[in-house]
């Protein structure tokens, strides 16, 4: 009996130094529920093959999201994990010794030549800082226009228009709308995401990289957002607005949980999308996929196509107690392209992506591949997020007020200016 009680109490005592043994790891993202799910299933398989980790995984909702991450790893209480946009990466996170630099041993690798060597060129570039790789990407994106061609021939479109430039997309856009005997808008041709001020910011780039437009001067000193440049790339947008009667931000869903939401549940005929968009528009609406196509964004100079290149990267707090093992989650996470690719419609930036056995089954791979063969990152600028929270407030105002654009920006710019001090 005592032989049999003192088994059960070493056992237990086994149980119990392994249970203090085990290492944590906190582990935060955004919403975007095929993302969610495979992190999920990812975490449960690396604990499963990991047992003396233990992964806990935070979802934050994207509204909330780029604040409450900066503010907890600011103050030393943010998770050992994050998964941050390229922008903020590179002019918050970075520059304040937030996040460190990969541990090429803890990840498996001899070299950071053989990390490279995994991913397209600019793979690693929107988490490279004087030649210093912070982060793995997680999602590489750039856009494509999406249509719902049943719309195009109720207007008397034929089923393969594409829009080359954006006075195209506006004339057939307006076309589109569809207004009741008020005069009020009850459809929109096309329209973007009004959402938090990341959206703002990451879509005005699509036209901003077009033009030429950069919110801040090269060395970062001062804000140029008046420019003509940045006047032609907003006009772009208002121009859909109140030059065409194709959009309209009063009418948005504003759901961060489905932000084309408004596509989905058919109050918008066209829309920009991301790879990872497709997703939630077939989850959402298989018919509406169905009778879906993509083609390239339209362009200010055809002849010359530019397209913005964005990405979020996995990085580890710089004030994480267990970096070794931050890395070796994130390399197991970043292990898989091909799940994420067909799941979660991400294309990770690895050199063999396209050769990947999952690649054939990609709605529309050559298509992005060929756009991200035209795309630029966008550009990195200081404390992203207060930049991008003084051009949401600037952009609102054109957008819902119609603001005069030049009077805005010669304003915005102080804002800017101000963030610099």
């Amino acid at each position: 009996m005592r032989t049999a009680l003192h088994l059960v109490a070493a056992l237990t005592l086994a149980l119990a130094t392994t249970a203090l043994a085990q290492t944590t790891i906190t582990f935060w993202s955004h919403t975007h529920p095929p993302m969610v799910d495979l992190n999920e299933a990812l975490v449960a398989e690396f604990m499963a093959a990991n047992p003396d980790i233990r992964v806990e995984y935070q979802v934050i909702p994207n509204n909330l999201f780029f604040e409450q991450m900066i503010v907890a790893l600011s103050t030393g209480t943010g998770p050992d994990v994050i998964n941050m946009g390229n922008v903020q990466l590179t002019s918050d996170y970075i520059p304040r010794g937030l996040v460190v630099p990969i541990d090429l041993e803890a990840s498996g690798y001899e070299s950071l030549e053989q990390l490279r060597s995994e991913y397209v060129p600019a793979g690693l570039d929107g988490a490279t800082v004087d030649g210093v790789v912070y982060g793995r990407p997680s999602e590489f994106n750039t856009d494509m226009l999406m249509i719902y061609v049943p719309d195009l021939v109720a207007a008397g479109y034929p089923e393969d228009w594409a829009p080359a430039t954006w006075d195209e997309l506006g004339e057939v856009a307006g076309n589109l709308s569809r207004f009741d005997e008020a005069g009020n808008q009850t459809h929109r041709g096309f329209d973007l995401v009004y959402l938090h001020a990341g959206w703002y910011a990451n879509q005005l780039q699509v036209f901003a990289s077009q033009t030429g437009c950069r919110f801040y001067n090269e060395e970062g000193t001062e804000s140029i957002i008046n420019s003509p440049e940045c006047a032609e790339a907003i006009r772009i947008w208002a121009d859909m607005i109140y030059e065409y009667g194709a959009a309209d931000p009063r009418l948005t869903a504003g759901e961060s949980t489905v932000p084309l939401q408004d596509y989905i549940s058919g109050t918008v005929s066209m829309t920009f999308v991301q790879p990872w968009g497709m997703e939630l528009v077939r989850e959402g609406d298989p018919e509406r996929w169905a009778n879906t196509k993509l083609v390239p964004v339209p362009q200010v100079d055809p002849e010359n196509p530019i397209n913005r290149v964005s990405g979020y990267y996995w990085a580890v707090n710089a004030n994480s107690n267990v970096q070794p093992e931050a890395w070796r989650f994130i390399d197991f996470l970043a292990s898989h392209p091909g799940r994420w690719l067909i799941d979660v419609n991400f294309l990770q930036a690895t050199a063999d992506m396209d050769e990947l056995a999952e690649a054939e089954d990609f709605p529309y791979a050559d298509q992005w591949l060929t756009t991200l063969e035209a795309g630029q990152f966008t550009e990195v600028y200081p404390h992203a997020n207060e930049t991008n929270e003084a051009v949401r407030a600037a952009l609102e105002s054109i957008f819902l007020a119609n603001a005069d654009i030049e009077q805005t920006l010669e304003t915005l710019k102080v804002s800017l200016d101000r963030v610099l001090q």
